[in-house]
Order: C-alpha cells, then sequence, then structure tokens
C-alpha cells in the first residue's frame, strides 16, 4: 500500500511586498477587527503564529489593560518562545505566558518578555482603542478559498488537537468505532509521521480496532484516517480524484485547519493528539 499523508497548519495570502515595507519575515495575513475597526494582521513566520493560525476563525472578548493593551486567554496553549522585547509598540501582537494573545495600541517600554505573533499594518488606527474598554474581536484569513478546506462535513463529533512537534491542526473526529478508541487512548503519541507526496502517515505500534464494513478505499481531501493494510494513522491533503486506487481505509474524522499551507510540512515528526479544551 502507497503511504497516506498527514496535514497541518494555516492558509493566507503570501504578500512579499507586504513584508518588505515592514521589514520582517510576515508571511500570511490575517483580518483582524477589533472595537469595531478592521485592520490587516501580518502574521510572523514562527510555530506561535503558526499554532495561532490553526484556530482560526477566532472571536473573543478582550479585556482593557493598563491604557495600552487589550488581551484574552486563549483556550489552547501556543509554543511560546518568549524573548525580552525590551519596547512593546503601537500594533504589536503578542503572547504573553503560552495562552494570553495581547493586542498594544500604544508603545512603552518593558521589562516583560513575550512571544511575537504578528504587526498590525495600521498601528495609528488603533489609538481609538484607549477610549473603549473591553472589546469585541475576530481574526479571519483575509481569504480562505473553500477549495482549501477539508472536504467531509461531520456534524457533533469530538474536537482534537494534533500536534506535529509544535504544528497544531485542530481536527473533529467522528462517532464511528475506530475513533471511539482512539479518543478513549487520549491523550497518546503515535510516534514518527512521515510527510509524502499527498499525505503524512506513520504506523501505529498499537493498532486500533475497525469493522470490515468502515475499511472502504479512497478518501476525501482534508480526512483524518486509519488505513488498516498498514496500521497506518494517516491525514490526506490531496489526490482525493485517484484515491480510490489505495488500500482501505476507515475515515476517523477531518482537519478543521486549511489545507493549502499544510503541504509545507516536511520530514518527519513525533505526533500526539490530545482533546481540545
Amino acid at each position: 500500500m502507497k503511504t497516506t499523508f498527514l496535514v497541518l497548519a494555516l492558509t493566507a495570502l503570501f504578500c512579499a511586498a507586504a513584508a518588505a515595507e515592514t521589514g520582517g519575515d510576515h508571511k500570511d495575513i490575517v483580518t483582524m477587527t477589533i472595537g469595531g475597526s478592521e485592520h490587516q494582521l501580518w502574521l510572523e513566520n514562527s510555530a506561535a503564529a503558526r499554532a495561532f493560525a490553526a484556530m482560526l476563525p477566532l472571536s473573543a472578548k478582550m479585556s482593557e489593560l493598563n491604557g495600552n493593551e487589550k488581551y484574552v486567554y486563549l483556550d489552547t496553549a501556543l509554543p511560546a518562545a518568549p524573548q525580552k522585547v525590551r519596547r512593546v509598540s503601537a500594533g504589536d501582537v503578542m503572547l504573553f505566558g503560552d495562552n494570553c494573545l495581547v493586542v498594544f495600541y500604544k508603545s512603552f517600554d518593558t521589562p516583560y518578555s513575550y512571544t511575537r505573533i504578528g504587526r498590525v499594518a495600521d498601528p495609528d488606527k488603533l489609538a481609538g482603542l484607549s477610549r473603549k474598554g473591553d472589546v469585541s474581536a475576530s481574526f479571519t484569513y483575509a481569504e480562505r478559498p473553500k477549495a482549501e478546506m477539508a472536504g467531509r462535513v461531520i456534524e457533533g463529533g469530538t474536537k482534537v488537537n494534533i500536534w506535529f512537534d509544535d504544528v497544531l491542526v485542530p481536527a473533529t473526529l467522528n462517532g464511528g468505532a475506530t475513533a471511539k478508541a482512539l479518543i478513549a487512548r487520549l491523550p497518546c503519541t503515535i510516534g514518527t509521521v512521515s510527510r509524502y507526496e499527498f499525505d503524512a502517515c506513520g504506523p501505529m505500534s498499537d493498532p486500533l480496532p475497525w469493522n470490515e464494513a468502515d475499511a472502504r478505499p479512497g478518501w476525501k481531501n482534508g480526512d483524518v484516517n486509519f488505513a488498516v493494510d498498514g496500521n497506518w494513522f494517516t491525514i490526506l491533503f490531496g489526490n482525493e480524484e485517484n484515491s480510490a486506487g489505495y488500500g482501505r481505509q476507515v475515515n476517523m474524522g477531518k482537519v478543521d485547519c486549511p489545507l493549502s499551507v499544510l503541504r509545507g510540512l516536511k520530514g518527519s515528526y513525533t505526533v500526539r493528539i490530545e482533546l481540545a479544551r
């Protein structure tokens, strides 16, 4: 059987010109709406920013603090890499600790350490936040084509986080027997999962149970599957149109993040799965 693929992470517009203007390696653009005002947020090329992007779309109530920032505690911890920034600039979007997202609307010196998430393109337009208390905020991709999302629809299901080392892939598992057996093991580590042409997959030392009636050839892009012919955990991101020619698989769910950037995975990863908080 040909190995199957595992997906991950975020999609957005690549904007080299915007990156050049800011002098940073900003790769992905997110639309941030905060306090009724819309802004472009250029994400850092980092593990924390990629994990944040995998959570989108995100809506939250952000609290006021110190007359210079709005903050919210995320449900999921991100892979933080804090540094002493010495000075915060208006328009910085950073992580305090591993789950406190902060949008700064004023510049000031600071002794604290933060992990950079991104930079607002028009920081001067954030000044109006100083006249507001707690505000509503939302973060969405500037562009997210439907074709780049998982092709399968699951009503209800169990939300999980699949980590490729420090890269987050949120997913929804269905109510099938094989998916339930996986959920019962959580949190668990799959072991080594490698990225191939249109999938990422890895063998399971302790195979999951499956029913003959649930094992079928083929997949939909974005599927989270158990490949029964080799006891492989697998996530697929391409070649759906030719997938019927491959070995039998039991569908366990689908990824909830865009597929296009998931194709940027390279090499092998230690994959762990946990229930989403």
